[in-house]
């Protein structure tokens, strides 16, 4: 089954707002309730809704552990991921090709936490690893609405500010929303009643900690792939520029790592993602190397 209009359109729609409901996406597509329907119930399969959180104002930092194995089979990477999703400062598991076989998306508030994964880890799988690189995305712009360029992209922007304190609560509930969950599914994890979550859920909102609520996808059935692309470039500010009008891109960072600029693309081919970079040459001549890593599976812990 391939994907039409309304269900592109849908895609960038949820990717601005996961909750959208039935009837609004049925608005925003000028068609029927019945037909939205259908097109949601479509794409569920292949849509994680999550929420998008600015770690920094609550005093937490993000790391990207790139892991390069000699053995880079997928029993080995399977090994690790069971053993990471043990671990809840591990937000995102993800098997690669290319450079490195995987990458692990950690949320840390200290560096106890850090160390505490990072040493057991090294020491479980020493002999399976060749190569580790840690890097922070010291700024992220998340691009929503551009999978398909349906409509006008909304960006947000995370990057390093003033933290708010957290009662023990709020921390709680950030905790659990690496996935978009039910106000009841909160209330049960964090053993709170429902109408306090809602209370608390909006404040996060209206203080900028939760800055809105997206989509992952894996568009993958349909023919689309997606990949992390990596650039070392003089002029950091105009290949965001550049890259922010590219449909596909759905993030950007600026890493603290070797690689100056950072995006997260889907192409429905890599020759698709070759015009892009292509493109990207052509417009910014201080663009001076870059690396391509193919994404072949994303979990969400």
């Amino acid at each position: 089954m391939k994907l039409n209009n309304n269900d592109l359109k849908l895609l960038d729609l949820l990717s601005q707002d996961s909750r959208l409901k039935i009837k609004e996406a049925a608005v925003k597509l000028k068609t029927k309730n019945a037909t939205a329907a259908y097109h949601i119930a479509k794409i569920s399969d292949v849509v994680v809704r999550i929420p998008v959180i600015n770690f920094y104002k609550v005093g937490s930092v993000q790391y990207h552990l790139f892991i390069k194995l000699k053995d880079f089979e997928n029993e080995t990477k399977n090994d690790i991921e069971k053993f990471a999703k043990q671990f809840p400062v591990v937000k995102k598991i993800t098997h690669l090709t290319g450079n490195f076989d995987m990458l692990l998306s950690l949320t840390v508030y200290s560096n106890s936490e850090m160390a505490e994964f990072y040493d057991k880890l090294v020491e479980l799988f020493a002999g399976k690893i060749i190569f580790r690189e840690m890097t922070i995305p010291y700024k992220k712009w998340y691009i929503a609405g551009n999978m398909f360029r349906t409509l006008n992209p909304r960006i947000w922007n995370i990057s390093p500010e003033t933290k708010i304190d957290l009662n023990e609560q709020e921390r709680l509930i950030i905790n659990e929303l690496a996935q978009l969950k039910r106000i009841k599914e909160l209330g049960e994890k964090t053993k709170l009643d429902e109408k306090t979550v809602r209370k608390y859920m909006k404040k996060l909102e209206k203080t900028g900690v939760i800055l809105g609520y997206s989509i992952e996808s894996d568009l993958s059935r349909y023919g689309y792939e997606k990949y992390i692309v990596r650039f070392n470039v003089s002029d950091k500010e105009e290949i965001i520029k550049n890259l922010g009008k590219k449909t596909g891109v759905l993030s950007i960072a600026m890493p603290v790592s070797k690689w100056d600029v950072e995006a997260k693309i889907i192409a429905q081919s890599h020759n698709d993602l070759s015009k892009l970079i292509k493109d990207i040459k052509k417009q910014v001549p201080s663009l001076s190397k870059y690396d391509v890593l193919y994404i072949e599976k994303e979990t969400i812990n």
